[in-house]
């Protein structure tokens, strides 16, 4: 479609907690699903329940998503807002409660990711995933993505996701003025490889600044590259400025000698649990990564 608007105040309902939805992913119902298009406005909406993912733009251009309170609980695979190889994006002033992801940029094509803005949004909660995330289908690049002004109320694994693992290059991504809460970790970066693609991908030039936030496991924040066939894979040039992240204690004596120096990131890994819980006093663990700036 061309020029295409849905907007007026109302709700749409996509009885999420209907038994015939509680099947695989590809049986279930998204509740608004606009592909193949350029030109599209959603806004002033209430979506809830939805079947499987809540809003989603595929394969479009020149995109608006305004004022949306988007609650997708019943279950896991119901992310809020996805994006999926779309290019010229604009996202704000959106309310999101998710099981799954709840604001999540994607690429399952070599399309990919353009200029995507997601600005003064409310992440209410991601039960069981991330609040905001690239990944973890990633197959096109992502690039020139600006996350700014979000409050995150909840969120069980990362704040902030960042995943290569099909291939993408993933290039001029920043998180600015991040407040969030209750959250699994802070962040989480991974190059890494879960299928056979043509060629590993590549995560460069990721900044993070002005971010305040807690967490609410005893895990750090990993940042990782992979080792393949004997060969490091890295992350190149994150930043981080004025991040001040106060994470869980509480892990006894044993715990943490054990935890002291986790194995390192498997390839195919794509959780921001990393593989142990890491003492809350290195708060970040970073692996196979070069180079890196802090100004905390």
């Amino acid at each position: 479609a061309q020029q295409l608007s849905i907007e007026g105040g109302g709700t749409i309902d996509g009885s999420g907690d209907n038994p015939h939805w509680k099947g695989k992913e590809r049986t279930r119902p998204m509740a608004v699903f606009v592909t193949l298009s350029d030109g599209v406005t959603i806004r002033n909406l209430s979506v809830k329940d939805a079947g499987m993912w809540g809003v989603v733009a595929m394969e479009s251009d020149h995109v608006l998503i305004s004022r949306l309170d988007v609650r997708s609980p019943f279950g896991p695979t119901r992310d809020g807002i996805d994006i999926v190889d779309c290019h010229h994006v604009l996202i704000e002033n959106c309310r999101v409660y998710s099981e799954d992801d709840s604001i999540c940029l994607k690429s399952g094509s070599a399309k990919g990711v353009f200029d995507v803005t997601v600005r003064d949004c409310h992440v209410l909660r991601s039960s069981v995933a991330n609040a905001l995330k690239l990944g973890t289908a990633s197959t096109g690049s992502f690039k020139k993505i600006l996350f700014e002004n979000i409050v995150i109320d909840g969120a069980d694994k990362a704040a902030m996701a960042v995943e290569s693992v099909d291939g993408a290059d993933i290039d001029d991504v920043r998180f600015e003025n991040i407040r969030f809460r209750d959250a699994g970790t802070a962040v989480f970066v991974l190059l890494g490889r879960r299928g056979k693609p043509a060629r590993l991908g590549s995560i460069q030039n990721v900044s993070f600044a002005n971010v305040r936030g807690e967490t609410r496991h005893t895990w750090g924040s990993a940042i990782s590259g992979t080792l393949l066939d004997g060969r490091a894979y890295r992350p190149r040039n994150l930043s981080f400025d004025d991040v001040h992240v106060k994470s869980r204690g509480g892990l006894k004596a044993a715990a943490a000698a054990r935890s002291a120096s986790p194995p390192a990131t498997p390839a195919r890994r794509s959780c921001a649990k990393t593989s142990r819980d890491i003492p809350p006093s290195k708060v970040r663990e970073i692996r196979h990564h070069k180079p890196l700036t802090l100004f905390c």
